[in-house]
């Protein structure tokens, strides 16, 4: 039977702290071949250093999927299908990235009980945490808060904007798909 792993833990350890200020060992990955997620430029070459998973349950050997530069995925969250999680980014919680999704920024955060999946794209400082589904074409993007419970808040320069997000509830989970871009200053809470 032909070995079908992506990566491989290269020894390298980190402890971080998680969204609940959990202290988490996690370890650096190394491709075991050539990958080409599809929202990175470029793509991955058999050997070259990924970034950090804190167990092989975080980062499916499957698809096109992959975690790297200095991104962290831990707790019981999953990368897979042909999602791709780089720069700093940090996944935790019960989180899933999928599909052709990408969360790729300085400081941005996706836990507790998000789903990114789609093309759905959480970039920059964005955060998405709590029973939130982003799918579709939607970029999260700037310093954009998405959490539950379900109050969406925009602040814009000197103009407020609150809707109540009935509308956009699935199965208890606020949901936001189609094309849309939430960017910079605006907060979902």
């Amino acid at each position: 039977m032909a070995n079908t792993a992506k990566y491989e833990f290269t020894g390298e350890v980190k402890t971080v702290t998680d969204s609940n200020y959990t202290e988490r060992t996690v370890r650096r990955i190394r491709a075991l071949r050539d990958i080409e997620p599809p929202t990175k430029d470029g793509s991955v070459t058999k050997g070259d250093l990924g970034g950090w998973i804190e167990s092989e349950s975080n980062l499916s050997h499957s698809g096109e999927c992959w975690v790297d530069e200095d991104a962290v995925v831990m707790g019981n969250a999953v990368v897979k299908d042909n999602a791709y999680v780089c720069n700093r980014s940090v996944v935790d919680g019960n989180a899933i990235i999928c599909d052709q999704a990408a969360v790729d920024g300085n400081e941005v955060t996706v836990g507790e009980y998000a789903i990114i999946c789609g093309n759905a794209s959480v970039l920059e400082l964005a955060e998405v945490v709590g029973h939130v589904t982003v799918k579709g074409n939607v970029k999260v993007r700037g310093c954009a808060v998405i959490k539950d419970p379900y109050e969406i808040t925009v602040e814009s320069n000197s103009d407020d904007f609150t809707f109540d997000t009935e509308d956009f509830l699935e199965s208890n989970r606020v949901v936001i798909d189609g094309n849309i871009v939430i960017d910079s200053s605006i907060m979902v809470d």
